[in-house]
């Protein structure tokens, strides 16, 4: 995505495994808040950005996905589209009360959080 949006946007990414050398996640789980961040963040405005944090301390993975958004587009970005839901459910499903996911919308960002305690 970085070659096909170029200059245009800054992607912002941090991957930190720090301590966690050793865990495991389920497959592609963030495969879709990801692809959602390009989806919809792909403003074309000047100061938008794409920021994806995946760090790993002390027993737990945080994964932090923030991007802006256009204004006209804030209905579509909290209604549509199964992404979120398949999302939680597959959390819900594999680490149950260890996992936990929050969307938020802050502005002109759209704030995706996930929390996995292995």
């Amino acid at each position: 995505m970085k070659l096909r949006i170029g200059d245009k946007m800054p992607i912002n990414v941090t991957l930190d495994s720090g301590d966690c050398n050793d865990c495991h996640i389920a497959p592609l789980l963030f495969i879709s808040p990801v692809e959602n961040a390009f989806k919809y963040g792909n403003t074309g405005r000047s100061g938008d950005s794409i920021d994806i944090s995946i760090v790993c301390r002390e027993g737990s993975i945080h994964c932090h996905i923030a991007n802006n958004f256009i204004d006209s587009e804030k209905r579509d970005i909290a209604s549509s589209g199964i992404g979120n839901v398949n999302l939680r459910r597959r959390l819900d499903l594999i680490y149950g009360n260890k996992a936990e996911m929050s969307t938020k919308i802050d502005g002109d960002r759209y704030i995706v959080d996930m929390i996995i305690t292995l």
